[in-house]
């Protein structure tokens, strides 16, 4: 907190002192700082979980990012110019390792990580600012230069694209799960799709910059925000089972998407026609809108689970949650599939399944399985009930 409040108060003196710069920005200083105590504030106690520590490095390469901006308003210069344009980069990592964690991809996470550093080291090294915040976007092309531009631009296109490849691996364990973990696996998805978003987001801001001529000053500032208010929605969405927040991370693509579609959709008909233009922009809205809509039901209905078994006849002696593995056991269903019927962990399930046993009286002997011996006395009171 005391790290933030520094940064946060030298950029305010930066301003006040006349050096107004998009990083020294009052809304810009909020939305890093805001955004970086609410991350700090979602990590919870110490569990010794893995994406706890990823959220609190999620929080302080936020901080990071808000002190090298002061740093290099404050003292231009190459080198925190240089740091200050990679920065960006470690923050969108981190919000996919935080889903790819979630979702038990830990060697994909570190692939992502070592890739990140080499990504962050080169582009620091060999990425200099024409105009180091001097009203420049920093999604301006014409802001940046690069003393190999091959080796940046290869970088680049590896570091994307594997963030679109870890998105795949999340999809893929949420869509093979089974329905006890079908939910939050979807929601590790979810998360992970935020690093992509963000990248798809700020290329919709340079797109609203050119050809949408929205001013670079203004423009930087919101691009601030939306990494800010990213980083908020990732960790919000990994510490809580609420429905809203998967909600939020479809708003966030379906607003990408339209800034995108809208703009190439509506540039050359705003030539010939502004009336033409808006109405374009008015039915893409409506169409991703409606889409995402549709989309987020399916997902609902996919993800929501099952009523638990009914049973019409409880067997004496045992107790409803054992009549519910039981009625489960008695139609042939394996421990994994029971697990999953009723939301349980196999473990549970084979404790569930002994306490039955015993309950029963159902002993090793006579050469016939317990768990056809159990069905059968289940079976039978459902008989009983039905000739009653």
């Amino acid at each position: 907190m005391l790290t933030v409040v520094v940064g946060v108060a030298g950029g305010a003196v930066l301003w006040i002192g006349g050096d107004r710069t998009f990083v020294t920005h009052p809304v810009s200083l909020a939305a890093l700082g805001g955004a970086a105590v609410g991350v700090a504030t979602w990590t919870g106690p110490d569990d010794g979980s893995s994406t706890r520590r990823v959220r609190w490095g999620l929080a302080w390469s936020l901080v990071s990012y808000l002190l090298l901006g002061g740093w290099a308003t404050a003292a231009p210069g190459g080198v925190a110019a240089g740091l200050w344009s990679v920065a960006w980069v470690p923050v969108t990592t981190l919000l996919a390792v935080l889903g790819l964690l979630a979702a038990g991809l830990r060697r994909t996470a570190v692939v992502l990580g070592s890739l990140t550093a080499v990504a962050v080291v080169a582009g620091a090294l060999l990425v200099r600012p024409e105009a180091p915040f001097a009203g420049v976007a920093t999604v301006a092309p014409d802001g940046w230069s690069s003393t190999s531009p091959v080796v940046v631009d290869a970088l680049t296109v590896t570091w994307t694209v594997t963030l679109l490849v870890c998105l795949a691996m999340a999809t893929r364990t949420a869509v093979r799960a089974s329905l006890i973990d079908r939910r939050r696996l979807a929601r590790a998805a979810a998360v992970t799709s935020t690093a992509p978003c963000l990248v798809l987001a700020c290329l919709g801001l340079a797109v609203l910059r050119d050809p949408g001529d929205v001013d670079p000053g203004t423009g930087s500032v919101a691009y601030l925000g939306t990494v800010a208010a990213f980083a908020l929605l990732a960790a919000w969405v990994e510490a809580t089972e609420r429905p809203a927040a998967v909600r939020a991370v479809a708003a966030a693509w379906a607003a990408s998407v339209v800034v995108l579609a809208g703009v190439a959709v509506a540039g050359p008909l705003a030539e010939g026609s502004l009336a033409v233009a808006v109405l374009a922009v008015v039915l893409v809205t409506a169409l991703v809108g409606a889409g995402t809509v549709v989309a987020l039901a399916r997902f609902e209905a996919w993800s929501r689970p099952p009523p638990p078994r009914a049973v019409t006849r409880t067997v004496p002696g045992l107790s409803p949650r054992e009549n519910d593995v039981l009625a489960a056991t008695a139609t042939g269903a394996t421990n994994a599939a029971v697990a999953a019927e009723l939301f349980l962990s196999e473990r549970t399930v084979e404790q569930h399944l002994r306490s039955i046993f015993t309950k029963l009286d159902l002993g090793e002997h006579g050469g016939s399985n317990r768990r056809v011996r159990a069905a059968a006395i289940w079976w039978e009171h459902q008989r009983s009930r039905e000739s009653a």
